[in-house]
């Protein structure tokens, strides 16, 4: 869709008609305050994560259907931003207003919110369906409070008891299950988590129960909360928000974050060979390089130069670096050689 402008007021025109511009706008990370289904909003602005009230939007303008403005920051007068509808998307994906998401993504975002409910415009395509948002949020202590720290299968793996108790990576006392808390990207909430099976793996059914248990009663290696949407986070992201490296080393699993952190290498997690689009956004907003380390197979080594395309695209500077020979994955490798491996 070219026509950008005729785009925006197409869109604003189907989020006023659903009744439902407070819900997008908390979907874009605004806490709105005032009389939701009105016409006028405050709360916090969404695209620099503001903590006071000062962001407005308003559905009763002349010139666009939607507007809004931020009186802190002025986020609605940056050079790559407008102040209607779609400008506030293309801001609240990225919450960098110089760094804004593209005009494409920032349609897909709202024909995506208006798909869910069935009252798309018909002018627009189909967006594919979006996982349901976790109803989780646990504080730290929370967490901390309901599992086995350190985890006793990820010591018996080898990995550092200090580097699995700052990761609140523990076992559930009910299920036995590992545990890799997810958080948000303030690093504040747990949002989620990633879990793993403690039983061993079966070399009939490929899934992990103890010998004396039939296949039937297998669990997978990995897997996450029915509903988590995990496209839309990345493991470890607040330590690399807040971290000094020159770079971020962007890997596929948990054990590859550890290990990486057993060597003092600040790492994140995609959850596996795929990088979403709002991952991607999230690598670029850090403004640093990323190299890209997927496990040594070729479905690693194939995912690996597609994401590179994928963030470069972003503008973000991406290269591949493979484990070394002999290693699966990073969370293989001794931790003293991740840093020689990386420094050469």
């Amino acid at each position: 869709m070219e026509n950008w402008n005729a785009a925006n007021n197409e869109l604003s025109a189907a989020v006023l008609a659903s009744g439902r511009l407070d819900e997008l706008l908390a979907e874009l990370g605004c806490e709105v305050k005032g009389y939701p289904g009105g016409d006028r909003f405050r709360g916090r602005c969404p695209v620099h994560k503001g903590a006071d009230t000062n962001f407005v939007v308003g559905t009763d303008g002349e010139k666009f259907p939607v507007y809004w403005a931020c009186h802190s920051h002025r986020c609605h007068k940056a050079a790559k931003l407008k102040g209607n509808l779609l400008g506030l998307v293309r801001g609240a994906l990225t919450g960098d207003p110089d760094r804004p998401a593209t005009m494409a993504k920032a349609v897909a975002f709202v024909e995506d919110f208006l798909a869910r409910e069935g009252d798309r415009p018909t002018a627009v395509r189909q967006p594919a369906e979006r996982p349901t948002r976790p109803t989780l949020s646990l504080t730290r202590a929370e967490v901390r409070r309901r599992l086995l720290l350190p985890s006793p299968y990820f010591l018996s793996r080898g990995f550092s008891p200090a580097v699995l108790d700052r990761y609140d990576i523990g076992e559930s006392r009910r299920y036995g299950w590992a545990v890799a808390p997810v958080y948000d990207d303030r690093g504040h909430a747990c949002v989620g988590a990633v879990y793993r099976s403690t039983k061993p793996p079966c070399g009939t059914c490929s899934k992990c129960h103890h010998p004396a248990d039939s296949c039937a009663r297998g669990e997978p290696r990995w897997w996450f909360p029915q509903g988590f949407p995990k496209g839309d986070y990345l493991f470890n992201y607040a330590a690399a928000v807040r971290s000094v490296s020159p770079f971020v080393l962007l890997v596929e699993g948990v054990t590859d974050v550890l290990r990486a952190a057993e060597a003092g290498v600040v790492a994140v997690a995609g959850f596996g060979t795929d990088l979403s689009v709002p991952q991607a956004l999230k690598l670029a907003v850090l403004n640093k390089p990323v190299v890209v380390a997927f496990d040594n197979d070729p479905a690693g080594t194939r995912a690996a130069a597609s994401i590179v395309t994928l963030l470069r695209r972003e503008g973000v500077s991406a290269t591949v670096r493979h484990p070394p020979s002999g290693y699966k994955d990073v969370g293989e490798i001794p931790a003293a050689e991740v840093t020689r491996w990386l420094a050469a």
